[in-house]
Protein backbone atom coordinates (compact mmCIF):
# COMPACT_ATOMS: atom_id res chain seq x y z
CA UNK A 1 0.00 0.00 0.00
CA UNK A 2 1.48 3.35 -1.07
CA UNK A 3 -0.24 6.66 -0.23
CA UNK A 4 -3.57 4.90 0.29
CA UNK A 5 -3.39 2.97 -3.02
CA UNK A 6 -3.13 -0.82 -2.98
CA UNK A 7 -0.75 -2.27 -5.55
CA UNK A 8 -0.52 -5.86 -6.77
CA UNK A 9 2.45 -6.95 -8.91
CA UNK A 10 3.35 -3.29 -9.29
CA UNK A 11 -0.06 -2.34 -10.68
CA UNK A 12 -2.76 -0.42 -8.77
CA UNK A 13 -5.96 -2.40 -8.12
CA UNK A 14 -8.63 -0.59 -10.14
CA UNK A 15 -11.72 -2.11 -8.54
CA UNK A 16 -13.37 -1.33 -5.23
CA UNK A 17 -11.80 -3.03 -2.24
CA UNK A 18 -13.44 -3.50 1.14
CA UNK A 19 -11.81 -5.32 4.01
CA UNK A 20 -13.73 -6.75 6.94
CA UNK A 21 -13.18 -9.50 9.48
CA UNK A 22 -15.71 -12.31 9.44
CA UNK A 23 -18.45 -12.04 12.02
CA UNK A 24 -20.89 -14.90 12.62
CA UNK A 25 -24.46 -14.19 11.54
CA UNK A 26 -26.49 -13.05 14.55
CA UNK A 27 -30.06 -14.19 15.16
CA UNK A 28 -31.32 -10.69 14.42
CA UNK A 29 -29.68 -10.76 11.00
CA UNK A 30 -30.74 -14.26 9.91
CA UNK A 31 -33.90 -13.17 8.09
CA UNK A 32 -32.00 -10.42 6.31
CA UNK A 33 -29.18 -12.80 5.33
CA UNK A 34 -31.55 -15.42 3.91
CA UNK A 35 -33.64 -12.75 2.20
CA UNK A 36 -30.57 -11.36 0.48
CA UNK A 37 -29.51 -14.89 -0.49
CA UNK A 38 -32.80 -15.81 -2.15
CA UNK A 39 -32.30 -14.09 -5.53
CA UNK A 40 -28.69 -15.22 -6.14
CA UNK A 41 -29.68 -18.73 -5.06
CA UNK A 42 -32.46 -18.81 -7.66
CA UNK A 43 -30.08 -17.43 -10.29
CA UNK A 44 -27.49 -20.10 -9.55
CA UNK A 45 -30.20 -22.79 -9.60
CA UNK A 46 -31.27 -21.62 -13.04
CA UNK A 47 -27.72 -21.83 -14.37
CA UNK A 48 -27.26 -25.21 -12.67
CA UNK A 49 -30.41 -26.47 -14.40
CA UNK A 50 -28.93 -25.42 -17.75
CA UNK A 51 -25.75 -27.34 -16.93
CA UNK A 52 -27.85 -30.34 -15.92
CA UNK A 53 -29.91 -30.32 -19.12
CA UNK A 54 -26.73 -30.04 -21.18
CA UNK A 55 -25.23 -33.00 -19.36
CA UNK A 56 -28.41 -35.05 -19.72
CA UNK A 57 -28.30 -34.45 -23.46
CA UNK A 58 -24.67 -35.61 -23.58
CA UNK A 59 -25.37 -38.67 -21.43
CA UNK A 60 -28.37 -39.71 -23.50
CA UNK A 61 -26.24 -39.53 -26.63
CA UNK A 62 -23.44 -41.62 -25.11
CA UNK A 63 -25.24 -44.17 -22.96
CA UNK A 64 -26.21 -47.64 -24.05
CA UNK A 65 -29.80 -48.82 -24.03
CA UNK A 66 -29.43 -50.76 -20.79
CA UNK A 67 -27.61 -47.95 -18.96
CA UNK A 68 -29.50 -45.78 -16.51
CA UNK A 69 -29.49 -42.01 -16.60
CA UNK A 70 -27.32 -40.63 -13.79
CA UNK A 71 -28.36 -37.02 -13.03
CA UNK A 72 -25.37 -36.14 -10.81
CA UNK A 73 -22.95 -37.38 -13.46
CA UNK A 74 -24.94 -35.48 -16.08
CA UNK A 75 -24.64 -32.31 -14.02
CA UNK A 76 -20.86 -32.52 -13.86
CA UNK A 77 -20.71 -33.49 -17.53
CA UNK A 78 -22.65 -30.36 -18.40
CA UNK A 79 -20.28 -28.14 -16.41
CA UNK A 80 -17.21 -29.75 -17.96
CA UNK A 81 -18.61 -29.44 -21.49
CA UNK A 82 -19.24 -25.70 -21.08
CA UNK A 83 -15.71 -25.22 -19.79
CA UNK A 84 -14.41 -27.08 -22.84
CA UNK A 85 -16.55 -24.83 -25.04
CA UNK A 86 -14.94 -21.68 -23.61
CA UNK A 87 -11.50 -23.29 -23.90
CA UNK A 88 -12.12 -24.04 -27.59
CA UNK A 89 -13.32 -20.48 -28.17
CA UNK A 90 -10.22 -19.11 -26.46
CA UNK A 91 -7.87 -21.28 -28.53
CA UNK A 92 -9.49 -19.94 -31.70
CA UNK A 93 -9.46 -16.39 -30.26
CA UNK A 94 -13.26 -16.06 -30.28
CA UNK A 95 -14.84 -13.94 -27.55
CA UNK A 96 -17.45 -15.75 -25.44
CA UNK A 97 -21.07 -14.58 -25.65
CA UNK A 98 -24.04 -15.84 -23.62
CA UNK A 99 -26.00 -17.01 -26.67
CA UNK A 100 -23.25 -19.59 -27.25
CA UNK A 101 -24.04 -21.23 -23.91
CA UNK A 102 -27.71 -21.65 -24.77
CA UNK A 103 -26.88 -22.81 -28.30
CA UNK A 104 -24.45 -25.36 -26.84
CA UNK A 105 -27.13 -26.77 -24.53
CA UNK A 106 -29.69 -26.74 -27.35
CA UNK A 107 -27.47 -28.76 -29.68
CA UNK A 108 -27.15 -31.66 -27.25
CA UNK A 109 -30.80 -31.57 -26.18
CA UNK A 110 -32.07 -31.58 -29.77
CA UNK A 111 -29.69 -34.38 -30.74
CA UNK A 112 -30.71 -36.43 -27.68
CA UNK A 113 -34.41 -35.88 -28.41
CA UNK A 114 -33.95 -37.11 -31.98
CA UNK A 115 -32.15 -40.21 -30.71
CA UNK A 116 -34.98 -40.98 -28.25
CA UNK A 117 -37.59 -40.58 -30.97
CA UNK A 118 -35.68 -42.94 -33.24
CA UNK A 119 -34.88 -45.50 -30.52
CA UNK A 120 -38.19 -45.94 -28.72
CA UNK A 121 -36.81 -48.55 -26.33
CA UNK A 122 -34.46 -46.01 -24.80
CA UNK A 123 -37.35 -43.59 -24.40
CA UNK A 124 -39.40 -46.23 -22.58
CA UNK A 125 -36.41 -47.06 -20.36
CA UNK A 126 -36.06 -43.37 -19.48
CA UNK A 127 -39.77 -43.14 -18.62
CA UNK A 128 -39.49 -46.18 -16.36
CA UNK A 129 -36.56 -44.63 -14.51
CA UNK A 130 -38.45 -41.37 -13.94
CA UNK A 131 -41.54 -43.16 -12.65
CA UNK A 132 -39.46 -45.08 -10.08
CA UNK A 133 -38.34 -41.89 -8.30
CA UNK A 134 -39.41 -41.82 -4.65
CA UNK A 135 -40.10 -39.18 -2.02
CA UNK A 136 -36.59 -39.82 -0.73
CA UNK A 137 -35.14 -38.56 -4.01
CA UNK A 138 -37.20 -35.38 -3.70
CA UNK A 139 -36.13 -34.94 -0.08
CA UNK A 140 -32.46 -35.33 -0.97
CA UNK A 141 -32.76 -32.81 -3.81
CA UNK A 142 -34.51 -30.37 -1.46
CA UNK A 143 -31.70 -30.85 1.05
CA UNK A 144 -29.09 -29.79 -1.49
CA UNK A 145 -31.19 -26.75 -2.43
CA UNK A 146 -31.38 -25.78 1.24
CA UNK A 147 -27.64 -26.28 1.59
CA UNK A 148 -27.04 -23.89 -1.33
CA UNK A 149 -29.30 -21.28 0.26
CA UNK A 150 -27.44 -21.60 3.58
CA UNK A 151 -24.06 -21.33 1.87
CA UNK A 152 -25.13 -18.19 -0.04
CA UNK A 153 -26.56 -16.67 3.16
CA UNK A 154 -23.15 -17.12 4.78
CA UNK A 155 -21.72 -14.55 2.35
CA UNK A 156 -23.98 -11.78 3.68
CA UNK A 157 -21.90 -8.69 4.53
CA UNK A 158 -18.66 -10.44 3.58
CA UNK A 159 -16.25 -8.52 1.39
CA UNK A 160 -13.65 -9.67 -1.11
CA UNK A 161 -10.81 -9.57 -1.96
CA UNK A 162 -10.17 -10.36 1.70
CA UNK A 163 -6.41 -10.96 1.54
CA UNK A 164 -3.50 -11.10 -0.92
CA UNK A 165 -4.45 -14.50 -2.32
CA UNK A 166 -7.98 -13.25 -3.07
CA UNK A 167 -6.55 -10.16 -4.79
CA UNK A 168 -4.46 -12.43 -7.00
CA UNK A 169 -7.52 -14.44 -8.05
CA UNK A 170 -9.60 -11.30 -8.57
CA UNK A 171 -6.94 -9.97 -10.93
CA UNK A 172 -6.98 -13.22 -12.90
CA UNK A 173 -10.77 -13.08 -13.22
CA UNK A 174 -10.54 -9.45 -14.34
CA UNK A 175 -8.40 -10.67 -17.25
CA UNK A 176 -11.15 -13.11 -18.27
CA UNK A 177 -13.76 -10.33 -18.17
CA UNK A 178 -11.67 -7.88 -20.18
CA UNK A 179 -10.82 -10.37 -22.93
CA UNK A 180 -14.06 -12.36 -22.92
CA UNK A 181 -12.08 -15.59 -22.97
CA UNK A 182 -9.25 -17.41 -21.22
CA UNK A 183 -6.27 -15.01 -21.35
CA UNK A 184 -3.61 -16.24 -23.75
CA UNK A 185 -0.80 -15.42 -21.32
CA UNK A 186 -2.39 -17.28 -18.39
CA UNK A 187 -0.03 -19.81 -16.79
CA UNK A 188 -2.23 -20.79 -13.86
CA UNK A 189 -5.00 -23.36 -13.45
CA UNK A 190 -8.28 -21.61 -14.24
CA UNK A 191 -11.27 -23.80 -13.35
CA UNK A 192 -12.61 -21.57 -10.58
CA UNK A 193 -11.82 -18.40 -12.51
CA UNK A 194 -13.59 -19.64 -15.64
CA UNK A 195 -16.74 -20.61 -13.75
CA UNK A 196 -16.70 -17.23 -11.98
CA UNK A 197 -16.28 -15.47 -15.32
CA UNK A 198 -19.34 -17.25 -16.73
CA UNK A 199 -21.48 -16.05 -13.80
CA UNK A 200 -20.27 -12.49 -14.34
CA UNK A 201 -21.25 -12.69 -18.00
CA UNK A 202 -24.66 -14.27 -17.40
CA UNK A 203 -25.80 -12.39 -14.29
CA UNK A 204 -23.83 -9.15 -14.72
CA UNK A 205 -22.37 -9.55 -11.23
CA UNK A 206 -19.28 -7.65 -10.15
CA UNK A 207 -16.09 -9.60 -9.49
CA UNK A 208 -16.34 -9.73 -5.66
CA UNK A 209 -19.96 -10.97 -5.74
CA UNK A 210 -19.21 -13.58 -8.39
CA UNK A 211 -16.18 -14.83 -6.43
CA UNK A 212 -18.26 -15.35 -3.30
CA UNK A 213 -21.18 -16.99 -5.10
CA UNK A 214 -18.98 -19.33 -7.15
CA UNK A 215 -17.00 -20.40 -4.11
CA UNK A 216 -20.13 -21.34 -2.18
CA UNK A 217 -21.67 -23.06 -5.21
CA UNK A 218 -18.55 -25.18 -5.67
CA UNK A 219 -18.70 -26.05 -1.98
CA UNK A 220 -22.17 -27.51 -2.52
CA UNK A 221 -20.90 -29.41 -5.57
CA UNK A 222 -18.33 -31.09 -3.33
CA UNK A 223 -21.18 -32.35 -1.15
CA UNK A 224 -23.03 -33.54 -4.26
CA UNK A 225 -19.97 -35.41 -5.51
CA UNK A 226 -19.38 -36.95 -2.08
CA UNK A 227 -22.97 -38.19 -1.96
CA UNK A 228 -22.70 -39.77 -5.40
CA UNK A 229 -19.36 -41.44 -4.61
CA UNK A 230 -20.45 -42.90 -1.26
CA UNK A 231 -23.77 -44.15 -2.61
CA UNK A 232 -22.21 -45.90 -5.61
CA UNK A 233 -19.12 -47.17 -3.80
CA UNK A 234 -20.85 -48.65 -0.75
CA UNK A 235 -24.36 -49.16 -2.19
CA UNK A 236 -25.79 -47.48 0.89
CA UNK A 237 -27.88 -44.32 0.54
CA UNK A 238 -28.19 -43.77 4.30
CA UNK A 239 -24.40 -43.78 4.64
CA UNK A 240 -24.16 -41.28 1.77
CA UNK A 241 -26.68 -38.96 3.44
CA UNK A 242 -24.86 -39.20 6.79
CA UNK A 243 -21.52 -38.43 5.13
CA UNK A 244 -22.93 -35.33 3.43
CA UNK A 245 -24.49 -34.14 6.69
CA UNK A 246 -21.18 -34.49 8.52
CA UNK A 247 -19.28 -32.76 5.73
CA UNK A 248 -21.77 -29.99 5.05
CA UNK A 249 -23.33 -29.12 8.40
CA UNK A 250 -20.66 -29.86 10.98
CA UNK A 251 -17.90 -28.21 8.94
CA UNK A 252 -19.70 -25.00 7.98
CA UNK A 253 -17.35 -22.22 6.96
CA UNK A 254 -17.81 -18.92 5.12
CA UNK A 255 -16.62 -18.22 1.57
Amino acid sequence: IDDGTLYFNGQPADYDLAFNSYKPIQISGLLSAFGNALLPTLQILGLSLLYLLTGIGIQLLLKKEEDKLRPILAFFLGIASVMLLVLALSITNVRYSNWMLFAWAGIFLIAATIKLLVKRKELESLKDQVTTLTWQDGLIASGFLLLLLVRIAQTDQLHVPSWMDAIFHANLIEGFVEQGQIPANLNYHFGYHLLTFLKIEIFDWNIPTAMLMTGQWLNVLLSLGLFSFIERRFKNRNLAILSVLLFSLFAIFPA
